[in-house]
C-alpha cells in the first residue's frame, strides 16, 4: 500500500472485505518511536458477535490493528480475521 495521509484518513468510512459497514475512522494511533500507525480506531453502533472480538476503546470506538487494512479508496477496507485484530 502506498503512503497515505493520516488526515484523509479522518472521517472515512470503514467496510469490511465482505462488503459490512462498519462506521467512521474517528482517530489513529501511531508509534511515536517510528512514527508508524498501530491502528485505526472507528466510531461505530454495530454490536456484531464478530464485533465484539475486535478491542475496542473506554468510549467504545473498534480498535483495527493497521495490518488489516487491505485498501484504502473512498473507503478504508479492512480484514476482520483473527490473525489481523490485536
Amino acid at each position: 500500500m502506498s503512503p497515505i495521509l493520516a488526515s484523509a484518513l479522518t472521517e472515512k468510512p470503514v467496510c469490511s472485505v465482505d462488503g459490512r459497514q462498519l462506521g467512521t475512522v474517528r482517530n489513529l494511533t501511531m508509534n511515536p518511536q517510528t512514527g508508524r500507525l498501530e491502528s485505526v480506531l472507528v466510531d461505530t453502533d454495530r454490536s456484531d458477535v464478530e464485533l465484539r472480538q475486535i478491542p475496542r476503546t473506554p468510549d467504545g470506538e473498534l480498535r483495527i490493528a493497521a495490518g488489516a487494512i487491505v485498501g484504502v479508496d473512498d473507503q478504508l477496507v479492512v480484514s476482520l480475521s483473527e490473525s489481523d485484530a490485536d
